[in-house]
């Protein structure tokens, strides 16, 4: 990829995270009467699981020692 690709990558990615969160807020707000919030928030969590995934899987099976090592610790930070 050339330098002027990336770029132009940042900037789109820059200017697609405010339409996700606009559009987060939208459902969220329609979708209110037909869906308990608990239950929106459980597969909004669960769909960017799934999107994140084959981003993040090899690199979490090769720390997977250390992350068993220290899950406490990652619990409790990604918990706050």
């Amino acid at each position: 990829m050339t330098d002027n690709n990336k770029s132009s990558w940042s900037f789109l990615l820059l200017f697609i995270q405010p339409i996700f969160m606009a559009s987060n807020l939208v459902v969220a707000r329609g979708g209110v009467e037909y869906v308990p919030p608990i239950s929106l928030a459980f597969w909004r969590w669960t769909v960017v699981f799934l999107i994140l995934l084959p981003f993040t899987y090899f690199s979490l099976k090769k720390n997977y020692k250390s992350i068993q090592k220290e899950y406490k610790k990652l619990f409790i930070l990604g918990s706050l």
